[in-house]
């Protein structure tokens, strides 16, 4: 607020503050500073290492996504001058027992801006705000550092968890390598002898298909498998966890299946309906036939296309009975309104591809796309103009190519290199013209030449 009265704020945490210090200047002198607890917003999945959309309802604090806030409110109402402190900083920590440090954070620029504010207000406030994501449950230090002020807050929390194997990978496509990770966490707190510290686990996955009679069939391309070091009676204070990770180099695009064994018995550890989908990428081309296009010649403006795509088939989208390729051409020209380089639109065209087969095989086509005649159009140009033809590939619900081909449009009174013939009866009917537009005495010689305003080839 602006220097004025001030409406003094309620906080339940512990606090700097020193009401008869206001002649030193001293930043800590004049700062309150509320410590909220940690807390935890988003849990895992039971069997996926990410973050669950719904969030996390119980009071405890939980593996998962876990946030927390501080907040530094600058009361400086007697207008003293503060000085902005060496080292302005603030470090926030969580600690385990043995030394690990899974959550570091520190930030000075909002110290630095609140102080800088107090040249205006006599109120200021620096409110950090962040979330980390915590893989083990454990017992943790919540550790709290401002040195400038003098502050130090520290707190021992539990983190509870629940025994898990959790599976962490991203989305595959064709191009990337597989790489699926197993977490195996006895989850916290937990009793060390229950585990010998010789449980194994495997992990074997297997690509998915059909036969020629279109039996499923299934093909292990990858496996690995480890003992796992889940037996640690030297800390027990902090989950035990041990990973395993498969790794397959240049996937086909297709479904696959993973399969886990271990002789752990928890329920996560023995499975086989773990599914992954590897998408395919479509590859495409489009090119203009010809890079002119010349009005009264040329009948369409064609684009000559070639489509390749594998996995996930192509499924029928809202507003189709069939699985459909949309395929969508724009023209574009510059709109040459006050010299702006944007382009305005003379023809926009979306060609359906339509075939059931599309839904159980992969995706190949080539084929020509014709817009009509740009000449007929309302808005054709009278002028040599530099155009634009946008294509555009959709399925699935998505865009999936998308390419800008640029090319010319000769208006019918002058096309490119070549000037106007005159109609008249003073031009001999059998004169015959270079592609300069340059009158010749003989057309025996091999070229291409223009006679009675239409282009004729001479081999």
């Amino acid at each position: 607020m602006k220097k004025s009265s001030l409406t003094a704020a309620v906080f339940c945490c512990m606090t700097v503050f020193s009401q008869h210090a206001w002649a030193q200047g001293e930043l800590k002198d004049i700062t309150t500073v509320t410590q909220k607890e940690l807390k935890t917003t988003f849990l895992y999945y039971e069997d996926r290492m990410a973050v669950s959309p719904n969030p996390y309802q119980g009071q405890e604090l939980h593996t998962g996504a876990v946030v927390t806030s501080i907040i530094l409110e600058i009361h400086n109402e007697q207008d003293i001058q503060v000085k902005e402190p060496a080292n302005p900083i603030l470090e926030f920590s969580l600690s385990d027992p043995y030394g690990r440090v899974p959550y570091l954070f520190r930030n000075t620029e909002k110290i630095c801006s609140a102080i800088r504010e107090l040249k205006f207000y006599d109120f200021a406030t620096a409110i950090f705000d962040y979330g980390h994501e915590l893989p083990r449950g454990g017992q943790y230090v919540f550790r709290t550092n401002i040195p400038c002020l003098d502050y130090l807050y520290e707190k021992t929390v539990n983190i509870i968890d629940e025994p898990s194997v959790r599976i962490k990978y991203s989305e595959m496509k064709v191009g990337d390598d597989m790489q699926i990770k197993a977490f195996y966490n006895t989850g916290y707190p937990y009793d060390p002898s229950q585990f010998t510290g010789n449980e194994t686990a495997t992990m074997r996955l297997f690509a998915l298909g059909k036969d020629e009679q279109g039996n499923p069939t299934e093909t292990e391309v990858a496996m690995t498998q480890k003992t796992l070091r889940l037996h640690r009676p030297d800390q027990p204070l902090v989950a035990a966890i041990d990973a395993l990770q498969l790794n397959y180099c240049d996937p086909e695009p297709g479904e696959y299946q993973l399969k886990m064994l271990s002789d752990w018995t928890h329920k996560n550890a023995n499975r086989d309906n773990i599914f992954f989908v590897v998408k395919d990428t479509l590859r495409a081309s489009a090119m203009m036939q010809k890079m002119n296009y010349v009005a009264g010649t040329d009948k369409e403006l064609n684009i000559h296309m070639k489509m390749n795509y594998g996995y996930p088939f192509i499924s029928t989208s809202e507003g189709d009975e069939n699985p459909t390729v949309r395929i969508k051409i724009r023209v574009l020209m510059p709109d040459g309104n006050d010299g702006e380089a944007a382009n305005k639109t003379l023809l926009e065209m979306t060609t359906p591809i339509t075939e059931g087969v599309f839904s159980d095989r992969p995706f190949n086509w080539e084929g020509d796309m014709k817009t009509p005649a740009l000449e007929k159009l309302e808005d054709a140009p009278l002028t040599e103009t530099s155009m634009e033809a946008e294509v555009t590939v959709v399925f699935n619900g998505d865009e999936q190519f998308h390419t800008t081909i640029p090319f010319t449009y000769v208006p019918q009174s002058a096309p490119a290199g070549i000037r106007s013939i005159p109609n008249s009866e003073s031009t001999a009917a059998d004169t015959w013209y270079d592609l300069q537009g340059r009158p010749v005495e003989t057309s025996t010689t091999k070229g291409i030449y223009i006679h009675s305003q239409q282009k004729v080839v001479v081999k």
